[in-house]
């Protein structure tokens, strides 16, 4: 064996780059560095001389500067268990072990009594000795001059001072080694008695007593040196239920007492059920000692930390093992993300070099149809409008030196009787040119290409089936006359109906009915107003009197339930479609839109990714290797021309259909197509040819194909399905029709395109044209259409007369919401306290990464010590670390988690470093995703792209398909929110309002004013005050019941009580958080461990901890604020030594606690000042939204104190942003 002592190295250098550099062709058997030298341990003088060469070759900027030769023998692998180098046979540690040992460093152990007693001698009364084994015999041991004085450094060396922190450094951990070994005996004495858990403090022995849950029980097993996992169905209780805090009236006044305050386990009433809101825990705890355990790094350590996670609802479906290589671009995959596969490319089966001239000749026109011969293909059902007639030069035989009136067969090697070029051109026209042609050229995969050609071409030559055909016409049918019965019977009724575009009822049932047998089990589905009701009637069985209910003007919604509803046109439906052989069904759900047009289009997509999580299929399977992305469900969405071109959030939407995290697998996309938007025509409603052009951005097929042919409206769907599953991309569907009474049936259309409306008002409907057809070709009659329509026309009758007397229906909580309520009037409170042993297991896992993972240096010393260190101590647990153990803890009552955002992975301020990327390989690592082998739910880190509104109604999208997931959107800065304005006025904050759709997102926005300007300092928490429907004059107060809650905390617990908040209760509400920057890391805003535990909770009010009991009665003035501004104002107050000044923040500002601040104004009784006080500008802010609701529930008149009102929300010049922080604690302390 081969010590070289290695010196001058680089800062740069850490242990894993000096092991890297060496393992490739050296067998290092040990390598250290602390600081700037090292200790590297190789077999030989051959292996050492290599060492000494790389060293030159990669310019370390280290040298050898002695080698030590020995004989001993050294293990790789220092862990528990490894034998005796002397005899093989027994353990080296062992205290009775007969033999002179040398232990795995080369430490020589002094001799013991086979009683195990220590006969060492002690160098002085303080020397600490463990098994024999004092801290000075190890620096002795390690000195290698002891053994040869030879090695020894001179006494005036330079290096003296290195070498001797190092030895001290080594013995240091040997020491702290021994006595870890030390406990792990005594622990098998104590570990079979069920009435201890162990001490985690590293101070002593001696353990704790008191009775732990079942499931802390482990079982140690001393023949193994392992612990057991404890018996099945030892759970621990459900997350605690809310402590029934009542409504206090008016001016804090109490209407009962309040009762019930401290953290203890009571229901909101008896007749409440919460034994599956959420899933038990059911772990198999980690083994005694788990404060230090994890915190050494020994392979046993490692080995003995288990901790299984499991869940009821998806232990029986599939299990992860997410433990192979996973890279930052997703080339082999994450949760979420599956691996990336090889794009092969089929070899053309025609090979150019056998062609005659001519034949290429017929290819390069050939492939000019499959180009361009969309443009003249005859999509257009009016004529007034059409474009076919235009010259389309690409397509003239001319071009390619053919003859285009030749009859004559082309000469051909590779086709038996080619027709001439008079014949090709007809057959190429009917096929690309008729009423339904398709856009595909400009696809840059070949195979795609070859794919669609192939399929579109023989999809022209297949005719339906007979009972296809009836099947539309009678949808179409139906439809019409459903728009004549409402015509007559609500005659000033705006329903945005169907006519013009029956058509659709083909494309809808091909779809529906074709997707069993593709292995679709879900289909989520978006559409705006146009022909909505229609489709809910007919299609998807919604209840038409309760649609006739709602067009009367009655309630939406039954009383009990709590809901405003919305209008008739964005109505909704989730049924079960039956297919033909009536064994199967397909679940739709149709998702209700605002009028807001295409702004459903990112929250249909996120509802069907979050289904994909649900099942676990798709990029949530990784167990089927087979598995891909959009495996079982479908995004189906349905636009407006004119909404389609001219809306942002479409290519936004687009955007992100392939971006990893966010794809779902290809969506199937309707342009319903009536060539006009509002009033606007085609050509001054875009810039593009055809509403569909921008699907070429992605790379997307469009399939264009006219509204009055309903036959190849259904061919249109087959190939959208084919395609859609077999490259998992999105196609588009571009049905050109027409709009028979204008926007709305109140409409004087003639006014603004009368010659369009002449011709629509002189030709007959498609139902009825189509009905015609059929009836000339045999398959259908006269009777038949008017037995339907009869009975058709009764059944609505029927329907319209109940409508007066029928009941509301609500179906709101059905499905994975069954278990759910709607947020009760009281104000409650929930223990969201989390068990401690087990949030030091997770905070240590979140920073474990494999051996060979190199992690960032600055990282490994600011992050990964930082946060082991704050386990070890329980204290100072900041913003990140309390973020991990949230989001730890829901993973372990199994709650998924997915965050999204702008580099969430790392935080906008490298704060959160969840994701961790090997600085060699670009392999990411996300500890809390492995944190033990059978871990069955994890967090999903989503770095989005530049997008805030198609970003933020993906993630509420997500939000609203399964309520046991913590959902969470941040912004790169809070001021950015606005870009998503339309999702949270018409989603987040109405949702719910609007549709009784329940959505838990969480949405963090970066606030606070350093400075920075006006697009980097304010959330501007001033609108969300606005949007939420608080009570001014609180009477009643505000209950859980409010539409969201904006929340402004100030320390890492009450952040971590908040997220845990989120889904613990059995109700879900959005929550606005207004995020920090400067207390991510401010040490007043870190808590202690302890401020974590069960019955902890959090806090809506912190009272000013400066001020105790014995003091309250000197304050003559309060100081109200919310967020990172309390600290700088009690910064100001310490220096001013103002000790009459109590200040309260208000961490929560909705609902506003009026019960907290209540007894706040209690403590003070002698207080003549209340002021309130802001970093914000006047017109921005909370100062609004506070100051009347403490006039009228407290009968408080609050002083303002801070900026002025401006037009922007902060300066960006440094010396006017100093100036006005100053005068704002000034003028806050002179009041």
């Amino acid at each position: 064996m081969v010590k070289l002592f290695v010196g001058n190295l680089s800062d740069k250098v850490d242990s894993h780059r000096l092991r890297n550099l060496f393992l490739e062709f050296v067998n290092v058997q040990e390598c250290d560095v602390l600081k700037n030298f090292a200790f590297v341990h190789v077999s030989n003088e051959e292996d050492a001389q290599k060492v000494i060469d790389r060293f030159n070759n990669y310019n370390l900027e280290g040298r050898v500067i002695s080698i030590e030769r020995s004989t001993s023998k050294l293990r790789k692998d220092p862990g528990m268990g490894d034998k005796c180098f002397t005899c093989g046979a027994c353990d080296h540690k062992t205290p009775n072990c007969p033999h002179d040992c040398v232990n795995l460093h080369g430490i020589k152990r002094p001799n013991t009594g086979s009683d195990g007693g220590s006969t060492a001698k002690r160098s002085n009364s303080n020397s600490r000795v463990v098994n024999g084994l004092s801290k000075s015999s190890i620096v002795q041991s390690l000195n290698p001059a002891v053994n040869d004085p030879e090695l020894a450094l001179p006494p005036n060396s330079e290096l003296k001072p290195l070498y001797d922190a190092y030895i001290d450094a080594r013995a240091q951990y040997f020491y702290f080694r021994e006595k870890y070994q030390k406990e792990m005996i005594r622990l098998q004495q104590v570990a079979t008695t069920p009435t201890l858990i162990y001490d985690l403090t590293g101070k002593g022995t001696a353990a704790r007593k008191f009775e732990p849950p079942a499931n802390l029980v482990s079982t140690f097993n001393p023949t193994t040196n392992n612990f057991t996992a404890p018996p099945p169905n030892f759970n621990v209780p459900p997350p605690t239920r809310p402590l029934n805090v009542p409504a206090p009236g008016p001016y804090g006044k109490s209407s009962v007492p309040v009762a019930n305050t401290a953290p203890t386990f009571p229901v909101i009433n008896s007749s409440s059920n919460f034994t599956s809101i959420p899933p038990p825990i059911n772990f198999s705890v980690p083994p005694p000692a788990a404060g230090t355990t994890p915190f050494f790094p020994t392979a046993a350590a490692n080995r003995k930390m288990k901790l299984l996670f499991s869940s009821k609802q998806y232990r029986n479906i599939r299990k992860f093992n997410i433990t192979k290589k996973c890279f930052y671009n997703c080339k082999n995959g994450v949760f979420g993300c599956l691996p990336e596969k090889e794009n092969i490319i089929e070899p053309l089966s025609l090979p150019l070099k056998t062609m005659s001239p001519e034949e290429a000749q017929r290819l390069h026109l050939i492939n000019a149809f499959r180009r361009y011969g969309y443009l003249k293909a005859d999509i257009n059902p009016l004529k007034v409008k059409s474009e076919t007639s235009r010259d389309v030069p690409e397509l003239n035989p001319r071009i390619y030196g053919l003859d285009p009136d030749s009859e004559e067969p082309i000469n051909s090697s590779t086709v038996e009787n080619a027709p001439g070029i008079s014949d090709l051109v007809k057959h190429l026209e009917n096929v690309y040119c008729g009423k339904f042609s398709i856009e595909f050229m400009h696809l840059q995969n070949v195979n795609e290409r070859s794919f669609l050609a192939q399929n579109f071409e023989k999809l022209q030559n297949i005719e339906l089936l007979n009972e296809e055909k009836v099947n539309v016409l009678e949808l179409m049918l139906k439809s019409q006359n459903f728009d004549n019965f409402l015509a007559t019977k609500f005659p000033t009724l705006k329903r945005y109906g169907c006519e013009g575009s029956e058509s659709m009822f083909g494309f809808f049932y091909e779809i529906f009915s074709s997707s069993h047998e593709n292995d679709i089990s879900d289909i989520v589905m978006c559409k705006a107003h146009r022909g909505r009701s229609n489709l809910l009637v007919e299609l998807m069985e919604f209840p038409v009197v309760q649609m006739f209910r709602k067009i009367k003007g009655k309630p939406e919604f039954p009383e009990d339930v709590s809901g405003a509803g919305d209008v008739l046109s964005h109505l909704t439906s989730s049924f079960d479609f039956k297919t033909n052989d009536g064994n199967n069904s397909v679940h739709i759900t149709l998702l209700p839109n605002p009028s807001h047009l295409e702004a459903v289009n990112p929250v249909a997509m996120g509802k069907a990714r979050g289904r994909s999580n649900t099942l676990r299929v798709g990029e949530y399977d990784y167990i089927n290797k087979n598995s891909k992305v959009g495996d079982s469900v479908l995004c189906l969405q349905v636009h407006g021309d004119g909404a389609f071109s001219g809306q942002g959030v479409v290519w936004e939407s687009l955007a992100m259909s392939q971006v990893p995290h966010y794809r779902v697998g290809g969506s199937i996309h309707l342009i319903v197509n009536n060539q006009i938007a509002f009033t606007a025509e085609s050509r001054i409603g875009r810039s593009t040819t055809h509403a569909s052009d921008m699907a070429k951005g992605i790379d997307c097929p469009v399939i264009h194909v006219n509204g009055d042919s309903p036959e190849d409206v259904i061919k249109a769907a087959k190939l959208a399905m084919l395609y859609r599953m077999k490259f998992r991309k999105d196609i588009f569907v571009n049905m050109i029709s027409f709009r028979r009474w204008g926007h709305n049936e109140l409409d004087n259309y003639t006014i603004t395109q009368p010659v369009m409306y002449d011709e629509i008002e002189n030709r007959d409907s498609v139902p009825d044209e189509y009905c015609e057809k059929l009836i000339y070709q045999g398959i259908y009659d006269e009777e038949k259409r008017n037995t339907l329509l009869k009975e058709h026309s009764d059944y609505l009758q029927q329907e319209f007369k109940k409508a007066d007397t029928a009941p509301p229906v609500a179906k709101h909580l059905e499905g994975n919401w069954k278990n759910f309520i709607q947020a009760p009037k009281a104000v409650t409170i929930w223990d969201t306290g989390f068990d401690i042993d087990h949030l030091r297991f997770i905070g240590a896992a979140s920073v474990k990464v494999p051996e060979t993972f190199s992690i960032h240096p600055h990282l490994a010393k600011t992050h990964v010590k930082n946060r082991i260190s704050k386990m070890e101590s329980g204290e100072n647990i900041d913003w990140g670390t309390a973020e991990t153990l949230a989001f730890g803890s829901c993973l372990a009552q199994g709650f998924d988690v997915r965050i999204s955002g702008q580099d969430v992975g790392r935080g906008t301020f490298a704060h959160r470093h969840a994701m961790l990327v090997d600085q060699k390989t670009d392999e990411i690592y996300i500890p809390l995703n492995n944190m033990t082998e059978k871990q069955e739910h994890f967090i999903e880190l989503a770095n989005s792209l530049l997008s805030e509104e198609a970003v933020l109604g993906f993630e509420y999208g997500y939000s609203i398909e399964n309520p046991n997931r913590l959902a969470i959107w941040e912004a790169q800065f809070g001021d950015f929110f606005n870009g998503a304005q339309i999702i949270i006025d018409t989603f987040v904050a109405s949702g719910e309002s609007k549709w009784l759709t329940q959505s838990g997102l969480v949405m963090l926005l970066p606030h606070g004013f350093d400075g920075a300007g006006p697009e980097h300092s304010s959330c501007r928490m001033e609108r969300f005050l606005q949007l939420c429907d608080s009570k001014e004059n609180q009477n009643p107060v505000d209950g859980d019941n409010v539409n969201m809650w904006i929340v402004n905390p100030t320390t890492s617990a009450q952040y971590f009580h908040l997220l845990r908040r989120q889904i613990v209760t059995n109700y879900r509400k959005p929550m606005i958080v207004v995020a920090p920057k400067v207390l991510l890391r401010h040490p007043n805003a870190a808590s202690k461990l302890e401020d974590f535990a069960p019955g902890t909770y959090f806090k809506k009010v912190i009272d000013d901890n400066k001020i105790n009991d014995s003091v309250k009665n000197n304050v003559k003035k309060v100081i109200f604020t919310s967020g990172k501004h309390a600290f700088t104002l009690m910064k100001e107050r310490e220096e001013k030594n103002i000790e009459d000044v109590s200040i309260v923040r208000v961490e929560c500002l909705c609902p506003f606690p009026v019960t907290e601040l209540n007894e706040i104004k209690k403590k003070y009784p002698n207080a003549k000042k209340f002021v309130w006080s802001q970093e914000e500008p006047r017109n921005a802010g909370a100062w609004s939204f506070v100051s009347p609701r403490f006039a009228n529930a407290l009968g408080i008149q609050l002083t303002y104190a801070g900026r002025k009102e401006i037009a922007w929300t902060a300066t960006a010049i440094a010396k006017h942003h100093a100036e006005e922080h100053q005068d704002v604690l000034d003028c806050t302390f002179a009041i």
